[in-house]
């Protein structure tokens, strides 16, 4: 299970031990949504920043190959 944490994200197991830590690329506020693909193996993020824009990124789960996807002022977590 991933959790955030100010700029990274930490793989926790089920013992509640943590397993790995991701730090994110850019100045990340919070993120909103997050979702690990089994198809490609991918990480989906949807994140805000301090300026109130909402990003879009992939991530390989090990933190490699960071990408943005889609900047925006509104919304884009669909909600």
């Amino acid at each position: 299970m991933p959790n955030y944490i100010g700029g990274s994200i930490q793989f926790v197991g089920m013992d509640g031990r943590v397993r790995r830590t991701v730090t994110l690329q850019g100045a990340h506020w919070s993120i909103g949504d997050i979702d690990w693909s089994p198809f490609n193996g991918l990480l989906t993020l949807v994140s805000s920043d301090y300026q109130h824009r909402h990003t879009i990124w992939t991530v390989h789960p090990d933190g490699s190959d960071q990408r943005r996807l889609l900047t925006h002022h509104a919304d884009v977590n669909g909600r």
